[in-house]
């Protein structure tokens, strides 16, 4: 059994105890009421409902701790294996000129493989921004609505569109194939 399922199970196992010993104490509340009304005649009654309360709150104290833990625990986990899939991005380049040589010359552009698939996708020709600080001086007196802490390219773009024109610091460029894997 692997550590994160064994850390699991130990984790719902105790739950279902805490969850066990709070029924109990619920039983011992409910002698407390009579007619349908809760009842404290003795101090043994107080101590009853006092810990009941306590038990209560110590619960919902544990269940957020455990919680903080699971959730370092996971984190940690997410992060590990962000990691190990880094590790993997230097077979993407070889992955890519496999692919691409295994498609030349077909009409389509992706294959399936047993462990998932590869392929091209065509990006959308547009423009980019090559030179942000000129792009920004010019938008603000042509197209304020553009300008905020950065340069909004997607205004600039509707501009250049209604205008027919690239905005200065930007060039066109060519719709290219993406490599993509999934």
């Amino acid at each position: 059994m692997s550590e994160e399922v064994q850390a699991e199970s130990e984790f719902l196992k105790t739950l279902q105890n805490q969850f066990e010993d709070l029924e109990r104490l619920k039983d011992d509340v409910m002698d407390l009421v009579v007619d349908g009304k809760p009842v404290c005649n003795t101090a043994e009654d107080a101590e009853v409902i006092l810990r009941a309360r306590t038990e209560r709150l110590d619960h919902i104290k544990r269940l957020k701790d455990q919680l903080q833990e699971f959730s370092v625990a996971i984190k940690s986990e997410i992060r590990a294996e962000e990691w190990r899939l880094s590790n993997l991005d230097p077979f993407l380049e070889p992955l890519q000129s496999w692919a691409r040589a295994q498609l030349a010359g077909a009409k389509r552009k992706s294959m399936v493989l047993k462990n998932g698939t590869v392929g091209f996708r065509k990006s959308s020709a547009g423009a980019e921004t090559v030179d942000e600080e000129k792009l920004v001086k010019w938008a603000e007196v042509e197209c304020p609505d553009a300008v905020k802490k950065s340069i909004w390219t997607s205004v600039v773009a509707e501009w250049e569109k209604k205008e027919g024109e690239l905005a200065p610091g930007r060039k066109t460029k060519p719709a290219e194939d993406k490599f993509y894997t999934k």
